[in-house]
């Protein structure tokens, strides 16, 4: 038997804030339309990661998910994960403030930025910021 649960607001206790909500790893969104969208889950399509790193000094300015970071020469860096994922196909975007665009290599237990300068493209430590989604290990 299948239940549905109507309601505008959901509340704590004494009925004056928020509460947490918890749903399961294959929960699926349902469109305003009432169809399922049963290919689009809740869980894994959530940001896993992101991180803002410095681009003089590789440091993790804020994250969530990134227990460090590794300078590995100019413009290269890697931001590691507290809980690491799955695989490695999660996607990742980044973006960095010289006008430039990052690029990523993959790992389970890693994310590796690339910060390129949009003039000639070279290599260049730059402050950057990445965000990425995929499934948790």
């Amino acid at each position: 038997m299948t239940s549905v649960l109507n309601v505008d607001t959901i509340a704590d206790k004494a009925g004056t804030g928020g509460t947490n909500i918890k749903v399961g790893n294959d929960a699926t969104y349902i469109s305003d339309s009432g169809a399922s969208a049963s290919d689009f889950k809740v869980v894994e399509s959530l940001v896993k990661s992101w991180g803002q790193i410095g681009g003089s000094s590789a440091a993790i300015a804020d994250s969530i998910n990134i227990s460090s970071s590794d300078d590995n020469g100019t413009g290269q860096y890697d931001g590691n994960f507290t809980n690491v994922f799955v695989n490695a196909d999660y996607g990742c975007g980044v973006a960095n403030n010289n006008r430039g665009n990052g690029e990523t290599g993959t790992s389970t237990t890693h994310v590796n930025l690339l910060i390129r300068n949009n003039v000639n493209n070279t290599l260049v430590d730059a402050d950057a910021m990445f965000v990425i989604a995929g499934e948790l290990a």
